[in-house]
């Protein structure tokens, strides 16, 4: 009778999930006239995504003392912008989470910014020498102890009940592995509407990242089945990482306002680091497989270009 009742919460969870992305995709598709009927349509979406019907009931969430969720925070030079992260972290609705900040190699006051917050136990921080922001994720990762692993980058902030919809999604729905939520973006090109929430598609994702690594949130296991994060790439680490994660197995969204994709400085690694070099790196990585998955469709080959990050 339980696995009855365990199949029939996950059905009446997706089912719910499937209504709500439906509402919005519409809501999102939908023609603008003009400036305030944009920013209308924009707030709409961010009020239904906020707090979305489905995290309504009974908390079901494991003690906060035991982390379920491993929260991966790489960070360089960013004294002004990490305190609102980290706060960001902290005012999840969903309490059962570690956060583990690996400072690489920053030269300014970050260690006094971080150092405030450290009396929340389940904050860690560790330094190294500057050894790029693949490794520091790497890193961050293998001193993690959760179940679940979930990404915010030190000039981003979470919104509030992003953890508690991830958590809720995978817990119900044993068979998905990797979720994300909706992005609210001030910088990425695939999102005029300044909302990124794309459905998930393995071939459309090959050709550009629509999914943000601050909207993730995936199984431990994925990292122990494909690897973590490429060090020898300086750029698109993340859309190498979701190429892997996700070709066997679809990401599922989770209709959630997940995170705020800002534009504080210029230490963006879409800024600092090259495009084209990593870009032709992972395009040679991943042109085999291209060409296997088109034959297997019977198509051609897709175009590889990629957006800016």
């Amino acid at each position: 009778m339980g696995e009855v009742a365990d199949q029939t919460g996950s059905d009446v969870m997706r089912r719910e999930i499937e209504a709500l992305l439906a509402e919005i995709d519409t809501e999102l598709a939908g023609l603008v006239r003009g400036e305030r009927d944009f920013e209308a349509r924009a707030e709409r979406v961010k009020r239904r995504l906020t707090g979305p019907a489905f995290l309504i009931g009974p908390a079901s969430h494991p003690d906060p003392s035991v982390p379920l969720v491993s929260v991966v925070l790489p960070t360089r030079d960013r004294a002004a912008s990490i305190g609102d992260a980290i706060r960001s972290v902290q005012a999840q609705s969903f309490a059962s989470w570690e956060l583990i900040i690996v400072d690489d190699g920053s030269r300014d006051r970050t260690s006094e910014v971080v150092a405030a917050f450290l009396p929340d136990r389940r904050i860690r921080y560790v330094v190294q020498e500057a050894s790029g922001h693949a490794a520091a994720r790497n890193r961050a990762v293998s001193l993690s102890h959760g179940a679940l692993i979930a990404y915010i980058d030190s000039d981003n902030l979470w919104y509030p009940h992003f953890l508690d919809a991830a958590v809720t999604a995978l817990a119900a729905l044993a068979e998905i592995d990797c979720v994300y939520g909706a992005l609210v973006t001030e910088a990425h090109p695939q999102a005029p509407r300044t909302i990124l929430f794309e459905a998930f598609d393995w071939r459309r994702l090959l050709r550009a990242n629509y999914i943000d690594l601050n909207t993730v949130v995936h199984r431990r296991s994925l990292i122990e089945s494909y690897g973590g994060f490429d060090e020898g790439l300086s750029r698109l680490v993340d859309w190498d990482l979701l190429l892997r994660v996700t070709r066997e197995k679809p990401a599922f969204r989770v209709p959630v306002l997940a995170a705020h994709y800002r534009v504080v400085d210029d230490q963006r690694v879409s800024v600092t680091c090259p495009f084209e070099s990593n870009y032709d790196a992972i395009q040679r990585k991943w042109s085999v497989s291209a060409g296997d998955r088109a034959s297997e469709a019977g198509a051609e080959s897709p175009d590889l270009g990629l957006a800016a990050e």
